[in-house]
C-alpha cells in the first residue's frame, strides 16, 4: 500500500482543528475542514483517487476533509489504537535567513472565508479504495472567526 500527499488550496469553512473544537458527534472524535478549492486543486484531488465526496452550492463545490482523533491499526495481526491528535496548523511568519518561508504554529480559530492549503494523505485501504487523511493546514489569508451570530438564550 501506498500513501500519496496531495495539497489543496482553497476557501475555508466550519473549521475545527484544535482539541477545543473536536467534533465529538456520534461518538466519533474527529477533525475537519470544508474546502472549496482552486481549479488546479481540484484536479490534483480527483487524479489522487481520493473518495472524498463533494457537495455543491451556490458558493462553489466544497470537500470536507477530516483526521480521526484515535485511530485502531492492525499491526501484526494485533490492534492498537494510536492518538493522532488534530492536524497541525501553521501560518508563514517571514522568512529564513536562506530565503526559505518560515512557518510557525496559528492558534487562532479559523473564519469561514480563510484562505488555506491543507495537506492530505490519500492513502489504499483494504476494502473501500482510497483513504484520505488531513495532516496539516496552512493558512494563507486569515478571516477571524466571529462565532454564532443572533442566538437567543432558550
Amino acid at each position: 500500500m501506498s500513501t500519496q500527499t496531495v495539497y489543496v488550496t482553497g476557501i475555508a469553512r466550519w473549521a475545527r482543528v484544535y482539541q477545543e473544537d473536536m467534533d465529538t458527534g456520534f461518538n466519533n472524535e474527529r477533525f475537519h475542514i470544508t474546502v472549496c478549492p482552486d481549479a488546479e486543486s481540484s484536479v490534483m484531488l480527483r487524479a489522487s483517487g481520493s473518495r472524498v465526496k463533494a457537495k455543491e452550492d451556490e458558493e462553489g463545490t466544497w470537500y470536507k476533509f477530516s483526521r480521526d482523533n484515535r485511530k485502531t491499526f492492525t499491526r501484526k495481526g494485533i490492534p492498537e489504537e494510536e492518538l493522532l491528535g488534530p492536524p497541525k496548523v501553521i501560518i508563514q511568519d517571514g522568512n529564513n535567513t536562506d530565503g526559505s518561508p518560515k512557518y510557525v504554529p496559528f492558534n487562532e480559530k479559523i473564519g469561514n472565508g480563510s484562505t488555506v492549503t491543507v495537506k492530505l494523505s490519500v492513502y489504499d485501504t483494504k476494502q473501500y479504495g482510497k483513504g484520505t487523511r488531513l495532516e496539516k493546514v496552512l493558512v494563507l489569508n486569515h478571516v477571524p472567526y466571529e462565532g454564532r451570530t443572533n442566538e437567543e438564550p432558550f
